[in-house]
């Protein structure tokens, strides 16, 4: 399990993947994987929705998915006639360390494997490998 804390400056009911999850400054209990958040109406919040991979959290360490309010004379984004950018959140310092420390790779470097030429059969090389018999 994994766990996100969607911030906002009002109290507000948060949504993810369309469903009611809690409310905002709380500690929500999700699957791992992408979600996509939001904190449904009035849209007076940006961005509209925010799309997140939840992985690598505690309970002491949620991610962050944070929302701010709309600038004041700035319609809803849903007036707007297009929807805005969807942004991704940030997972924990931690998290991005621990897949740093992964994509870095520690390991082994690849040996390059060469062929060795085949004996053909019936001669001195052949017999010496314990290929065929030798005969007399």
């Amino acid at each position: 399990m994994e766990f996100a804390m969607v911030t906002f400056p009002e109290v507000r009911g948060v949504q993810m993947d369309g469903a009611p999850q809690g409310l905002t400054g709380q500690v929500i209990g999700v699957q791992r994987g992408h979600h996509d958040f939001d904190l449904g109406d009035p849209q007076n919040y940006v961005p509209p929705t925010i799309h997140a991979l939840v992985a690598g959290t505690t309970q002491m360490q949620p991610m962050v998915i944070a929302f701010a309010l709309a600038p004041a004379g700035v319609p809803a984004p849903a007036t707007l006639g297009m929807g805005a950018p969807l942004r991704a959140a940030k997972p924990p310092k931690k998290a991005r360390r621990k897949a740093k420390g992964k994509k870095a790779g520690k390991a082994p470097a690849k040996t390059k494997k060469t062929k060795r030429p085949v004996a053909k059969k019936g001669t001195a090389r052949s017999r010496k490998a314990g290929r065929s018999p030798k005969r007399k």
